[in-house]
């Protein structure tokens, strides 16, 4: 049983209705390459494609939300990474349970790091290093613990309250 025929423009104007990423296609051109990439729908479009050459669509960018969510993912080795694009009250709870082992074990990893005299030798040694390009840029070592004195307390903010407490401080719930 064969679909109704339509016109190219119409064949293509259903395909970017049901893949978005192809909007940025004409639906003549989507339609003409998409019948050249996959012949089988010929029957079901009056006339020939037009298009010449392989077509190989943009992916579509990831937002900025979803970009953070596959960096921590990846980062913190999450069973079932938290999302911010399209949270569902049933599953969001779900991820949180299934990511406490992965993050008790993160915790873990970092309590024994912490304690590590090698490495807490190597943090030190990095930070006095860091310390002294620090008083190298500034001119002198007064003038870089002044810098630092005024950049530690930001850079500690940043660092340990997360995003959404930062935005609930600023009163940036919106």
């Amino acid at each position: 049983m064969t679909e109704a025929t339509m016109t190219i423009q119409q064949f293509g104007a259903q395909v970017k209705t049901k893949y978005p990423a192809y909007s940025q296609y004409s639906d003549e051109d989507i339609g003409n390459r998409m019948l050249q990439k996959y012949p089988v729908y010929k029957d079901r479009v009056t006339g020939a494609p037009a298009a010449t050459g392989a077509f190989t669509p943009k992916a579509p960018a990831l937002s900025a939300n979803k970009q953070a969510d596959l960096e921590s993912a990846q980062k913190y080795g999450a069973w079932a990474p938290a999302s911010t694009e399209s949270p569902s009250i049933i599953g969001e709870p779900a991820k949180v349970v299934a990511n406490l082992a992965p993050s008790a074990f993160n915790f873990v990893k970092g309590a024994i790091d912490l304690f590590n005299p090698i490495s807490t030798y190597k943090k030190v040694k990095q930070a006095v290093t860091e310390f002294q390009g620090l008083a190298s840029d500034v001119g002198d070592y007064g003038k870089a613990f002044g810098a630092l004195g005024k950049e530690l307390p930001k850079a500690a903010y940043e660092t340990l309250v997360p995003e959404a407490g930062r935005a609930i401080i600023g009163g940036d719930l919106v």
